[in-house]
């Protein structure tokens, strides 16, 4: 007897314009690639001080300063919550120091 087995839904992060976990997982099999981990501070505070809605604008604004600051073959994604990952393929350490100084920048404004 074959049983099918329910998976989980996966969640749609759509919205924020980042890839999602199961996209991102794919890509990080590529060798030579850095992988950064990152978490929004503090952002369980502004949504309960500002609202579920404020929440997710700061998170759409995030994902868009990070994205626009990483090249074309990188991968940028939310891992769950208030966090996020990069994958920088074809990346030294050194370029991968740069790379996250450029997206540090970019969110300081």
């Amino acid at each position: 007897m074959l049983r099918m087995r329910k998976r989980r839904p996966e969640p749609n992060w759509s919205w924020t314009k980042s890839t999602d976990q199961r996209a991102f997982a794919f890509a990080s099999t590529k060798i030579g690639a850095r992988v950064i981990i990152a978490d929004i501070d503090y952002f369980k505070k502004i949504n309960d001080s500002y609202g579920h809605a404020a929440g997710d604008d700061f998170v759409v604004a995030f994902a868009d300063a990070v994205t626009s600051s990483i090249r074309d073959i990188d991968t940028f994604g939310r891992l769950g919550g208030d966090e996020f990952g990069l994958l920088l393929p074809n990346t030294d350490l050194d370029s991968a120091i740069v790379a996250v100084d450029r997206v540090r920048v970019e969110l300081a404004g």
